[in-house]
């Protein structure tokens, strides 16, 4: 799915101190959407991925 999404969709940034949260929905060839956290920070001036985080979908609640 990430590699090869049928679509991508980024959903909005968190700041919190030294890193940033980038939040998107990836969905697959079939149609399922899967919601990601990259954790983002500066290396030498250059954003770089710290971590991924699979997260619940933005927006839904019970």
């Amino acid at each position: 799915m990430v590699q090869n999404p049928a679509e991508l969709e980024y959903a909005d940034q968190i700041t919190n101190g030294s890193y940033t949260l980038q939040r998107l929905r990836i969905q697959d060839q079939s149609g399922e959407d899967h919601w990601f956290a990259y954790e983002m920070i500066v290396i030498n001036g250059i954003w770089r991925a710290n971590g991924v985080y699979r997260i619940e979908p933005i927006g839904l609640s019970a």
